[in-house]
């Protein structure tokens, strides 16, 4: 998360904003100016989870300033108004002691108010306070909403029409305010991080002429979805999945695995990310079950492999016989979950430069892209 203390880079007076609304977290990408003037990645990574305050708690008080948040483990709050309606929730770190936490997997969030907040928590992070105009904006959708029906395509369309225009929003007591001109929300997922790997921050093309046309394979491995793309002979193609795979997938199984050791467990999806990241980063992960610490590091282990085991079907049945052909690349939370088991398998498989971030950095290079031809 970046201090918003610099100006935004423009680009023919525009202002380019990277979003990938994932699953597991909302992640906004824009470029600020470094001391010489080149750009730099500034970026923000929101859990996609909000809050609806208890009755104890008014999401209102927090965003008037009524009460201050005195350090990291109170929530931040978002005050705005859409289509007639007001809208107060909480977001950011310990929800559940403060609201009711809302975790929606469905593709009609991407145009619901839990989704703006998230967006607009996000972009405060980065943003001085004040209004900001002419911005350009790309955003990152799920291949299998991309690929959909018409009630696929009505969401599409309402990402854009709720995102365009003028939008005035509190967080944490400061008011922000911009106006997006341009909306490009028709770019699959892995397709950000496919640009992130392949232009430079004027989205022009930066790598060996060659690499246009090689084949390359994107697997996108993210919480709720694994979608890959292919590029070759410089055709892209796109695949999916769906929910069926993903870090979602492997947080219920981890639940469900302790459960089955110590009985009836509960733990939300978030919480057991959460212990899953704890058993990737140290080797052992916990719970408490009863008011006593129990290890589910075996647990977690099961569940990544079995997840992992999924994966590479699903490359193996993507990519075929000429798997061994493409240069393959690794993004999103879970393809940093699970690179080490993964390439065990493809020895090519490379895992991009922080992942987690890789198809909003690439998205806010489309935009820079959009920009720089208006």
């Amino acid at each position: 998360m970046e201090a918003s203390n610099r100006p935004l880079r423009k680009v023919n007076g525009r202002i380019a904003i990277g979003v990938d609304p994932g699953y597991g977290a909302t992640k906004v990408a824009v470029y600020k100016p470094r001391d010489n003037g080149d750009p730099r990645f500034a970026l923000a990574v929101t859990p996609s989870v909000v809050g609806l305050p208890t009755g104890n708690t008014d999401a209102r008080l927090f965003a008037d300033g009524k009460i201050r948040r005195r350090d990291t483990k109170m929530p931040h709050a978002i005050r705005f108004a859409k289509d007639g309606g007001d809208y107060d929730y909480l977001v950011g770190p310990h929800l559940d002691t403060y609201a009711n936490s809302i975790e929606r997997m469905d593709f009609d969030r991407f145009t619901s108010g839990t989704q703006l907040a998230l967006i607009y928590a996000s972009i405060s992070e980065l943003l001085n306070p004040g209004f900001t105009d002419g911005v350009i904006m790309a955003v990152g959708l799920p291949v299998q909403l991309l690929l959909g029906d018409g009630e696929n395509r009505r969401i599409v369309r309402g990402i854009a029409k709720n995102l365009e225009g003028e939008h005035k929003w509190v967080f944490d007591s400061q008011r922000f305010g911009m106006f997006i001109s341009k909306v490009n929300c028709k770019v699959a997922q892995p397709l950000g991080s496919f640009f992130e790997w392949g232009l430079d921050c004027n989205g022009v093309w930066q790598r060996a002429k060659n690499d246009a046309t090689a084949p390359v394979a994107v697997i996108d491995m993210g919480y709720n979805t694994i979608d890959c793309l292919v590029s070759s002979g410089g055709q892209i193609s796109s695949h999916t999945r769906g929910d069926t795979i993903g870090m979602r997938r492997a947080c219920e199984l981890a639940t469900a695995l302790v459960s089955r050791a110590y009985g009836q467990v509960y733990l939300s999806l978030h919480e057991a990310d959460t212990m899953l990241r704890e058993y990737l980063k140290n080797g052992d992960a916990y719970a408490y079950v009863g008011g006593q610490q129990v290890s589910t590091s075996g647990a977690c282990r099961d569940a990544l492999e079995s997840v992992a085991s999924d994966a590479l079907n699903f490359a193996e049945r993507t990519l075929g016989r000429r798997a061994t052909q493409y240069r393959i690349l690794l993004t999103g939370g879970g393809g940093a979950a699970l690179f080490e088991m993964f390439s065990k398998h493809y020895r090519q498989a490379e895992l991009l430069y922080q992942p987690v971030t890789a198809n909003a950095r690439g998205l806010l290079k489309v935009a820079t892209s959009i920009a720089g031809r208006l």
